[in-house]
């Protein structure tokens, strides 16, 4: 099974383009950053999933290109360009408007206005690509701060499960150590251990009662307990340790 590693790799801020740690500003944008960021500390779960290839939403460079060569200021609007677009569509529709308009009057004036266009279009088609790239690169930091959150729940999720389990293991009923301490017993009766060893086994299960808790009531408990006292299968200084126990350990 691979082993997760800390990346070397951390995401800008401004652009949400990949850059290594130590880097103080963007290769991308040229914004500073904070240099020397730690990576976050590793998952014992693993690392989160990360989002590999084409990210649902992302827009297509080309089509932007292909917008902005028909209409210069379209190809930015679809790449969420925002301000950019408005004022590239709104120059070359103004610059469209007065060309008519000066073909009719002052043809000379025409070349000017065409050049302008020109100079427009190309600016257009040019910073197409890295619009459409900037709008893809954040909604890929979002997809990932959205697997990291997520990821992150489920780890609080399972951390409570085990928490859960674990508390659960350690339950235990008074039906549960009177079958105990009564095995014990029998292997007495039976011959099959002799004194030493009969007072040694139940010392250790009640040293490994202190691990353990219950929900009972103080009368549940030992209410299976009682039988073995009319049998004879515990003494009365083994149930005052029992108490002792329940009262410290099983049920505070």
């Amino acid at each position: 099974m691979p082993v997760d590693r800390p990346t070397s790799i951390r995401t800008c801020p401004h652009c949400g383009d990949p850059l290594p740690l130590s880097a103080a500003r963007c290769p991308s944008c040229a914004e500073t950053v904070a240099q020397g960021m730690a990576s976050p500390p590793q998952s014992v779960f693993g690392a989160p999933p990360l989002p590999v290839g084409p990210v649902s939403g992302e827009k297509s460079g080309g089509t932007a290109v292909l917008l902005d060569f028909l209409l210069p200021g379209v190809g930015h609007l679809y790449g969420s360009g925002g301000s950019r677009g408005t004022g590239l569509l709104v120059a070359s529709i103004i610059l469209g408007v007065l060309s008519a308009a000066l073909f009719a009057t002052l043809p000379p004036l025409v070349l000017g206005t065409g050049l302008f266009q020109i100079v427009i279009w190309i600016q257009a088609m040019a910073t197409a690509g890295s619009v459409v790239k900037e709008y893809n690169n954040r909604l890929r930091a979002k997809v990932m701060q959205h697997a990291q959150a997520a990821h992150e729940a489920g780890e609080v999720r399972a951390r409570q499960q085990k928490a859960a389990e674990t508390e659960a293991a350690r339950q235990i009923t008074g039906q549960a150590v009177a079958d105990e301490l009564h095995k014990i017993a029998n292997l007495k009766k039976m011959g099959i251990i002799n004194e030493p060893e009969f007072v040694s086994q139940t010392d250790a299960f009640f040293q490994q009662l202190t691990d353990r808790v219950t929900t009972e009531s103080i009368g549940d408990f030992f209410t299976p307990i009682g039988k073995l006292v009319e049998e004879d299968e515990i003494s009365q200084e083994n149930v005052e340790r029992l108490k002792a126990i329940y009262q410290h350990f099983l049920h505070p």
